[in-house]
């Protein structure tokens, strides 16, 4: 992973340092079974949450996954982004 205030210059880039990040921080990123998704996001054993095709970060609708969660992933991807990444219209996509 890149050190913090480094730039990454790829979105693939990015997302080893969000996945990273979210190892760190209890979150287990695994690749997606579904064709449909990237990332399949597992917190305390249960899927929590995926990451979309669209670098969208969708609740599993199937599971009572708290808001809290959610929110947690997402603030983690705005952080990932902020401090080490610079694409304006990447971070808007992450900030809505």
């Amino acid at each position: 992973m890149k050190l913090r205030g480094e730039i990454l210059k790829t979105k693939k880039e990015f997302y080893m340092a969000f996945y990273e990040q979210l190892a760190a921080k209890g979150f287990e990123p695994k690749k997606s079974a579904s064709s449909d998704y990237i990332v399949d996001i597992y917190h305390k054993g249960e899927l929590a949450a995926f990451m979309t095709k669209t670098d969208e970060i969708m609740k599993n609708p199937l599971l009572n996954v708290r808001d809290k969660v959610v929110e947690s992933i997402n603030d983690i991807a705005r952080i990932t982004l902020s401090e080490q990444w610079d694409c304006h219209a990447f971070l808007t996509k992450f900030s809505q």
